[in-house]
């Protein structure tokens, strides 16, 4: 009829060697590391998360540049509103 799900696992498990466990054992260990590394550096250090939103109408300049809907704002922006002007 079959192997069933839990007698294939026995099986595996039996027929791997020391070497074969440790070689398996490596490959997880590997592969945990890996994508442990991929998470922490995908993000560069001292980035933020957004802290809200902010909405302006009219005319804007960000840094002496006309502003763009959805744009970043960094902490050291320069924002102008036409009433500055």
């Amino acid at each position: 009829m079959g192997i069933s799900g839990d007698d294939s696992v026995k099986t595996f498990a039996k027929s791997l060697t020391n070497k074969g466990r440790r070689a398996m054992a490596l490959s997880v260990a590997i592969g945990i590391l890996n994508l442990t590394a991929t998470v922490a550096f995908s993000f560069p250090s001292g980035s933020s998360v957004s802290l809200g939103m902010l909405k302006a109408h009219g005319v804007v300049t960000v840094n002496d540049l006309p502003a763009q809907s959805g744009q970043t704002i960094l902490s050291g922006s320069c924002i102008v509103t036409a009433s500055d002007f």
